[in-house]
């Protein structure tokens, strides 16, 4: 098992609409300092609060290589079911790793797309946790 060489931690508190099928950038992570002699691994973590729209159906958050959708995407976007149809305010997370090239410092933007029968969903606030591994 490799040691934890370096961690950013990203957080924001900036509201995202969600219109239904549409994909919302939630926040992009902080450039590593670390410039890795070899070869390592990477793990990301991604949470949000959103507020659930009225006939919400799925979430799906999705991890991209890069500063924006154009970017490679890190493992893969599953929609998932949420609790009920019913309004509230529910937590989702995201789990993905990748290796990393020697002098890699990569940045991840963390996004979410939601389907609803009606309404739009409101993304409250998200973190963005980049471990890499050596």
């Amino acid at each position: 098992m490799g040691d934890l060489t370096d961690k950013t931690i990203s957080v924001s508190t900036t509201d995202v609409t969600l219109t239904s099928g549409s994909e919302g950038t939630l926040l992009t992570s902080q450039r590593s300092n670390l410039a890795l002699a070899g070869s390592g691994q990477v793990f990301i973590k991604g949470w949000c609060q959103q507020a659930q729209s009225t006939g919400q159906t799925t979430l799906t958050l999705s991890v991209y290589r890069g500063s924006s959708t154009a970017g490679t995407l890190i493992g893969e976007a599953n929609a998932i079911g949420v609790v009920g149809t019913t309004t509230g305010n529910f937590e989702h997370t995201i789990c993905v790793a990748e290796q990393l090239r020697a002098n890699d410092s990569p940045v991840y933007t963390l996004t979410a797309t939601q389907n609803s029968t009606a309404g739009t969903g409101t993304v409250l606030q998200s973190a963005l946790e980049v471990e890499i591994i050596n």
